[in-house]
């Protein structure tokens, strides 16, 4: 796990990516190249980029991913999605409210 901006964490970003789109959690960090897994670990990758102080080296090692260069391709290939795709937008959207309303959620429970 890796503790980013004091409260939100990667660990929590996939959990809720991985039961929104419907993808088994082990699948987030494995090897797996089937474009529903790609698609949603690429989600993942992106909502960590923005929604946290991890650098890409750090998003690398938590994705088990050889070196940052996978984090900046998977950055450049969601940025071209979002110029092109309304729907993917608003969906990035959802899943980063999601995200800090669970995140808010967890503060109250503390």
């Amino acid at each position: 796990m890796i503790i980013v901006d004091d409260k939100i964490v990667s660990d929590d970003i996939v959990k809720i990516i991985s039961k929104e789109l419907n993808i088994k959690l082990s699948d987030m960090k494995s090897k797996k190249r089937t474009k529903n897994v790609v698609d949603a670990r690429r989600t993942s990758i992106y909502l960590a980029r923005k929604l946290t102080q991890s650098t890409m080296p750090q998003i690398a090692m938590y994705f088990g991913m050889k070196d940052h260069t996978a984090i900046s391709h998977s950055m450049k290939k969601i940025n071209k999605i979002i110029e092109n795709d309304e729907n993917f937008k608003l969906l990035l959207e959802e899943l980063s409210n999601k995200i800090n309303t669970n995140n808010i959620d967890n503060d109250k429970n503390l």
